[in-house]
């Protein structure tokens, strides 16, 4: 190997690892630079996200959320969808089928976070009953049904105040 071509491999060498350190430095600086809630943001954000689910995904029974009550919880596009479905939006055929749901919050857990949005994953205990089982949508007696799931709740600051504004299940790929 000639002299010359010695002097440009290192040369492309040089380039190569310079290339990577600053790409490295970089990428460290994005990474602490991203924001991290401060104890206060996390209980604020828990604390409109466990409102605004248990507002949703509680209707039916004596006394169920009124519909401004819930409403104040949501943020576009969640609002609009529950504007033209209601409960069945939660789960569907729940006022043909006269349904009843509650549900609870038993854990949370921030996925992203950033000023004004947040990807909260949500722990939940639902119970659903429907007292007629032979209508459209029914699948639990009169007991009710219980089950656990998990939620993606995606969470907007609208004018200081923490907003649900989508609920997606855990796994979709499709949104």
């Amino acid at each position: 190997m000639s002299r010359r071509a010695r002097r440009l491999l290192m040369a492309i060498a040089a380039l190569t690892l310079t290339a990577l350190v600053v790409a490295a430095v970089a990428w460290t600086q994005a990474y602490r630079q991203s924001p991290r809630p401060t104890g206060a943001d996390r209980a604020d954000l828990e604390r409109a996200a466990t409102s605004a689910v248990t507002a949703l995904m509680t209707f039916g029974g004596e006394h169920p959320p009124a519909p401004d009550a819930v409403r104040a919880h949501l943020s576009d596009p969640l609002l609009t969808r529950y504007d033209a479905e209601r409960a069945d939006l939660v789960l569907p055929d729940a006022v043909a089928a006269s349904a009843q749901m509650t549900v609870n919050v038993v854990g949370m857990a921030v996925g992203e976070f950033h000023a004004d949005d947040a990807r909260l994953l949500t722990f939940l205990n639902q119970t659903v009953t429907v007292p007629d089982a032979s209508a459209p949508g029914a699948g639990a007696g009169v007991g009710g049904e219980h089950t656990s799931t998990e939620k993606w709740l995606v969470m907007r600051k609208v004018n200081g105040t923490w907003l649900l504004a989508d609920v997606r299940p855990v796994g979709d790929v499709t949104r």
